[in-house]
């Protein structure tokens, strides 16, 4: 909710400016990522939409049960409501659901890099990154509702979709083929977050000696 809420206000803030600079109000609020997370929130946890009545139509964040009016102005007052309404259990979303949050999630990551590239020929510059919370958000739902291997975010951003896990290839390049992944996983551990097991071995370094390995790695493949 946070991730969504700094977008919201980014948007309103962007549309203020440009508006400025146009004969017209501009109004930038139909970010693609922020309609993929309603509709997996919905499908899972939230059917009744109180994500999206929260950020974007509450107007004084009252609800009523019979005569009881109940008050749910934060983000951790609606998740313990949302806890005790609708609680937690494995839930398998739809192959159609999950194409279309893949198309949402595309067609959105084009407009931005069309929005970047815009920004980029007016201020004449190459350093120009748009910046979706909306997408951390849905990486962050995609991650906690079904995908707890996080295999999607690998789908997504490594180039490699073939790989060899105790000796059986798996090649998710399909959509079809992640999908039946994905689900695979999902029933092998009964649709529950898996424990991580802590590498004893595992050691924390500070930036610094990430800077002085990168830097090391750099040197060594000249």
């Amino acid at each position: 909710m946070n991730y969504i809420s700094v977008q919201h206000k980014k948007e309103i803030a962007l549309s203020s400016v440009i508006s400025d600079c146009f004969d017209g109000m501009v109004h930038i609020n139909d970010n693609k990522n922020l309609e993929a997370i309603l509709m997996l929130a919905k499908a899972t946890f939230d059917p009744d939409e109180f994500m999206n009545w929260f950020e974007f139509e509450n107007m004084n964040y009252e609800i009523f049960e019979g005569a009881d009016k109940i008050i749910l102005d934060t983000p951790e007052k609606l998740y313990d409501y949302l806890v005790g309404e609708y609680p937690y259990e494995p839930k398998k979303i739809s192959r159609e659901l999950f194409f279309e949050i893949i198309r949402l999630n595309e067609e959105q990551s084009i407009i931005n890099q069309k929005l970047a590239k815009a920004f980029e020929d007016y201020a004449e510059s190459n350093y120009i990154v748009i910046e979706d919370k909306y997408h951390s958000a849905l990486m962050l739902m995609i991650k906690n509702t079904f995908d707890f291997y996080e295999t999607f975010e690998y789908w997504l951003y490594e180039d490699c979709k073939k790989f060899t896990i105790n000796g059986k290839v798996f090649d998710i390049t399909t959509k079809d083929a992640l999908y039946d992944y994905i689900y695979a996983e999902f029933v092998e551990c009964s649709g529950k977050p898996p424990k991580r097991i802590k590498n004893k071995n595992a050691k924390i370094i500070t930036q610094e000696e990430l800077f002085a390995l990168m830097k090391k790695q750099l040197l060594k493949g000249r």
